[in-house]
């Protein structure tokens, strides 16, 4: 067998093992056997923050998926808990923080001590991507996502007022396409009153809309933006919801009127993820691919700001709901973290590990280098491989910039030049 197939293959089995039982140490914290030794990091699917004590949570899109909890405001992370199906959206209900529930595929699972244990509840035909406690009425819950309607496969909005125990399904536009939700926002101050953007599919073209009912799901009416634009995020302003924000590929509209009419910004802003300071609500942000985007003016300018963010498309955008300076942004290689309003960024991942990692090189000159190539989060070395591991700490490890982000699909040292690394990736 050639040596450099033999080599990589070995390296992936190598990378597998390592991928395999960190999965496992992640969701059994008490498992003694292995120890996790990083990197830290890894791709977030859903965020949120207990509006309560400011803790913070987060998922990634592997199954069995783990539950990652700070309790400092993002600076540490700990695996609380794991479900066996990938979660896609969590919530928090306002009234009792302990109350929470994870939207999946053809599930809904449900805590009632802060995510440190689960129970399911089988949906059918349901795939839910955002699930929302009313502020007012903790029986009363809102979701949205895909239903499998007899083959069409279908945007829906879906309530509850028993507590999850039963849905009522709303689907606004024709049972006879194909249509993807994009976002959902629900009126705080009136439960009846939500938005849905979707997009759907004809025989000649794909469509971009956005729906707006005020009876709870039985009509809706046709407020899509004039430019036709695909809306990534809705955004209601919770202190005047007739103030109402649509992020975009190239803009950020903004409504003063309960989305009856819509006004682009000035310049370029764009953002799949919107989010409004708590104490003044002019100040906006829009996350987008390795940038975020603000706006002191209520959405009318906007200035980018992208020091310190790497990785790709923003999964969750946060500002702190106690100390508005504090905003967290999260993406395919993890949490940022910045402290004075958007401005600066830093990474902030210390104990949040689910790195996929493809490939392992150990540097043979070097024993103490070892090389971890990844799916998503790019490059990674550490020099304490010759270490041994007598405590569940995480090895050191830099994530080499110029590829942060990338995916890196094989790595090689040749015997002759062992100085030099060898990387090839998704992209080329």
């Amino acid at each position: 067998m050639n040596s450099r197939i033999a080599s990589a293959r070995l390296s992936l089995v190598a990378g597998l093992i390592v991928l395999c039982f960190r999965l496992f140490a992640a969701g059994n914290p008490q498992n003694t056997g292995w120890v996790l030794l990083g990197p830290e990091g890894g791709s977030v699917e859903t965020f949120t923050q207990n509006p309560s004590d400011f803790s913070l949570y987060l998922t990634s899109p592997t199954a069995p998926c783990p539950i990652v909890k700070s309790t400092d405001r993002g600076d540490t992370w700990t695996p609380i808990s794991q479900t066996i199906n990938q979660i896609r959206c969590l919530a928090i209900d306002p009234i009792n923080p302990l109350n929470m529930a994870a939207g999946a595929r053809s599930f809904i699972y449900w805590s009632v001590d802060g995510g440190c244990t689960w129970r399911f509840q089988y949906v059918s035909a349901i795939t839910f991507d955002g699930i929302l406690f009313d502020p007012v009425d903790s029986e009363f819950i809102h979701a949205f996502g895909i239903l499998n309607n007899e083959g069409f496969l279908q945007a829906t909005y879906l309530k509850s007022t028993d507590g999850g125990e039963h849905w009522s399904q709303y689907i606004p536009v024709s049972p006879q396409v194909h249509s993807s939700p994009q976002a959902f926002a629900v009126d705080p101050s009136n439960p009846e009153i939500v938005y849905m953007a979707l997009y759907y599919r004809t025989d000649t073209a794909y469509l971009n809309k956005l729906y707006k009912t005020t009876n709870g799901g039985n009509d809706w009416e046709d407020i899509s933006l004039e430019s036709g634009a695909m809306i990534y995020d809705l955004l209601i302003d919770p202190s005047a919801a007739n103030k109402v924000y649509a992020s975009t590929g190239s803009h950020v509209y903004r409504s003063s009127d309960w989305g009856n009419t819509w006004i682009q910004n000035n310049g370029w802003a764009n953002g799949e993820r919107l989010a409004i300071d708590p104490v003044n609500p002019n100040i906006l942000y829009a996350g987008s691919y390795r940038r975020c985007h603000k706006s002191t003016d209520g959405g009318i300018n906007w200035t980018v700001y992208d020091s310190g963010l790497e990785g790709k498309f923003c999964t969750g955008l946060i500002v702190d709901g106690e100390t508005s300076d504090i905003v967290y942004y999260s993406n395919n290689t993890g949490i940022y973290k910045s402290t004075d309003g958007g401005h600066q960024w830093f990474a902030s991942n210390s104990g949040f590990s689910v790195v996929s990692i493809t490939e392992l090189e150990h540097a043979p000159a070097s024993p103490g280098v070892l090389y971890a190539g990844t799916s998503e989060n790019g490059l990674f070395k550490t020099t304490q491989a010759a270490a041994r591991a007598s405590s569940p700490s995480l090895h050191e490890w830099e994530n080499l910039p110029g590829l942060i982000g990338t995916h890196v699909t094989a790595m090689h040292i040749p015997p002759t030049t062992p100085d030099v690394l060898l990387v090839t990736m998704e992209d080329g």
